[in-house]
């Protein structure tokens, strides 16, 4: 496990996330609060799956 891993806020957006998987070659993202806690995870699934229903 990374000491200072990659993540993304909570109120960032879809495209955001999968942008920052594209460019850094991760398949999942850990969402974190403003404190900086833990609140989730995004997987390239979930982007492909919402991609999938917003057609």
């Amino acid at each position: 496990m990374k000491y200072d891993p990659i993540t993304i806020s909570q109120n960032s957006d879809l495209a955001d996330a999968a942008q920052i998987m594209a460019m850094n070659r991760i398949s999942g993202l850990p969402v974190v609060d403003s404190n900086g806690d833990l609140v989730g995870i995004i997987t390239k699934t979930d982007v492909v799956n919402a991609m999938a229903a917003s057609r």
